[in-house]
């Protein structure tokens, strides 16, 4: 007798080892990890080069933070700078590099000045806010091949940007949330919504294209 019960404890204490091992510890997740964008290693680049980025990165805020506040001139205002920044990239600096960053920027750069010039025309600020998240893909992927040299770079993204369960992601040189699709004043939400979303990935500096 003694010794079924000793069997049935010993079953008994393995169950409740398994237990706490897979179902209380294994259940237990902790927060999700935040993503860093791998840049791709280039040669060095000019302060001319890394200054035309940063005034890219000027005017997209300066246009997301109108898009915060409802602003229509202000949208407008960055927009047009926008353009202008965005053809003043100095990308032809990079066509004798021999890593292929140059080629690789081709598609983005390209894409975000058609972008910027349908922003520019979209009637409305909600169409605006349509071609403002495409625009801000391609400007993201054109920053994970030539990161700037300074600061870290955090996309960002809405999972109710467009209704319910549609994302909408932009750039933000700060970690705090400031929806650029909901807003300080939408219609329905007022500036409730205005911390919806959440930092998806990072973009580091990238100090070795200093000359």
């Amino acid at each position: 007798m003694k010794k079924v019960l000793l069997i049935i404890l010993v079953l008994l204490l393995g169950a409740a080892t398994a237990f706490w091992f897979f179902v209380l510890k294994g259940g237990k997740k902790g927060p999700k990890a935040e993503k860093t964008l791998v840049a791709i290693k280039g040669g060095k680049r000019s302060e001319a080069f890394n200054a035309s980025l940063q005034a890219m990165l000027t005017d997209y805020y300066g246009l997301t933070e109108g898009l915060v506040n409802w602003d229509t001139a202000a949208v407008g205002k960055y927009s047009v700078l926008l353009q202008s920044s965005i053809d003043g990239v100095k990308i032809d600096e990079l066509k004798d590099d021999t890593t292929g960053l140059y080629l690789t920027a081709q598609d983005p750069i390209a894409n975000a000045k058609t972008n910027v010039a349908a922003l520019i025309t979209a009637a409305t600020l909600e169409e605006k806010r349509v071609v403002f998240n495409q625009l801000s893909d391609n400007i993201r992927n054109l920053l994970q091949t030539l990161p700037p040299d300074s600061g870290v770079i955090y996309w960002q993204e809405c999972p109710m940007a467009f209704g319910e369960n549609t994302t909408g992601g932009w750039l933000s040189n700060k970690e705090e949330i400031r929806n650029p699709y909901l807003g300080t004043s939408h219609p329905k939400y007022k500036n409730s919504m205005l911390s919806c979303g959440e930092i998806k990935h990072t973009i580091r500096p990238d100090t070795s294209s200093v000359q």
